[in-house]
C-alpha cells in the first residue's frame, strides 16, 4: 500500500469537517486538511474515498485525473463519466437493494450494458 503523507477532507457540515480532520490528524500523525469543497478534494490526490449518504453525485468524472484511483460506497456519489474513464472497475456486490448499497446504477450494469453495446455495433 502506498504511504499517505495527507489527506483532504469535505463534508457539507464546516463543523464537523473541522472536527473531524483535527482529531484525525492527531491520530494519524500526517496533516488531514479541511477544504471546502468535493472537487478541492479530489484535485491532486493518487486516491479518492468516496462514503456519503448523497443522492446525487459528489464526485464527477471530469474533475478526475489520469492515475486516480477512486473507491466508493454508494452508486449515486459518482456520476456516470467516473465509470466512463475508469479503467478497472471491481464491484463487491451484484445485489441492487441491500443495507449497504442504495439507489444508483451499479457498476456491473454499466458494464454489462458497454458490453453489449460493442459487442452489437462491431
Amino acid at each position: 500500500m502506498r504511504p499517505i503523507e495527507h489527506v483532504k477532507v469535505f463534508s457539507r457540515r464546516e463543523d464537523r469537517r473541522l472536527e473531524f480532520c483535527k482529531k484525525w490528524t492527531e491520530i494519524l500523525g500526517i496533516p488531514v486538511e479541511p477544504v471546502a469543497s468535493s472537487h478541492e478534494a479530489v484535485s491532486g490526490v493518487d486516491i479518492i474515498a468516496c462514503a456519503t449518504n448523497a443522492f446525487e453525485p459528489v464526485l464527477h468524472g471530469d474533475w478526475l485525473e489520469p492515475g486516480q484511483h477512486v473507491g466508493s460506497l454508494q452508486g449515486d456519489e459518482i456520476d456516470l463519466e467516473v465509470l466512463e474513464r475508469s479503467s478497472i472497475l471491481s464491484c463487491r456486490s451484484i445485489e441492487k437493494e441491500t443495507f449497504w448499497f442504495t439507489r444508483g446504477q451499479l457498476p456491473i450494469e454499466y458494464v454489462n450494458k458497454k458490453t453489449t453495446s460493442s459487442v452489437a455495433s462491431s
